[in-house]
C-alpha cells in the first residue's frame, strides 16, 4: 500500500529528499504530484536523486530539481503476478509501479517478484500441453506420445488458442 512506499512528491524539498535517501534502501523512488491526490508523474534513481539533492546544496536552493523518468513502467492493480513477471522478462524491467486511474497504490520490483513466485505454487497456463499435444501429433502422427502428462494438466479446457 502507499503508505508503506517510500516515494517523493514533485513539490518535495531536498531536506526531505536527503531524509528518504537515508531511511530507505530503495533503488527507485515513485514521483508523484502531490500527497493528496498521488497521481504518478515519474521516478528517479537513488544515484540521480543524491545527485540532485547535492546541486541544490550548492545553489542553496530549498526545493530539489530531479532528473526523473516521465514514464515510469505502470501496471494496474487487477494485473495478474504471472503476466507482470512476463513483462518483466520481456522489457527487463526492474520495477514496476502499481496505479488506479493514474493513482500510485503500490510497487513491484524485480526481487520482491521473485520472492512471490518462489513461494507460490508452480503456475502454468492452462490446456497449453493438451494443444500442443494436438498440434504435434497431427504434425508426426507416426511417432508415439505420453500422454500422462496431459491427464495431470490443470483446467486444460480452459486454454483457447489464438489463432
Amino acid at each position: 500500500t502507499v503508505d508503506k512506499i517510500d516515494f517523493l512528491s514533485a513539490d518535495v524539498s531536498y531536506r526531505k529528499a536527503q531524509d528518504m535517501l537515508t531511511s530507505s534502501q530503495e533503488p527507485v523512488f515513485p514521483i508523484v504530484d502531490n500527497t493528496e491526490f498521488m497521481h504518478l508523474i515519474g521516478a528517479v534513481t537513488r544515484s540521480r536523486l543524491k545527485e540532485a539533492i547535492d546541486y541544490c546544496k550548492l545553489k542553496s536552493e530549498a526545493l530539489a530539481q530531479v532528473l526523473m523518468n516521465p514514464s515510469p513502467f505502470q501496471v494496474v492493480e487487477m494485473t495478474t503476478m504471472q503476466r507482470v513477471d512476463a513483462v518483466f522478462r520481456m522489457l527487463k524491467l526492474n520495477n514496476a509501479y502499481v496505479t488506479q486511474a493514474g493513482r500510485l497504490v503500490g510497487v513491484v520490483s524485480r526481487a520482491r517478484l521473485m520472492r512471490f513466485l518462489g513461494t507460490a505454487t508452480k503456475y502454468r497456463i492452462p490446456g497449453v500441453l493438451r494443444h500442443l499435444s494436438h498440434i504435434f501429433c497431427n504434425v508426426y502422427p507416426d511417432e508415439k506420445h505420453d500422454d500422462a502428462n496431459l491427464k495431470n494438466e490443470p483446467n486444460a479446457d480452459d486454454y483457447v488458442p489464438i489463432p
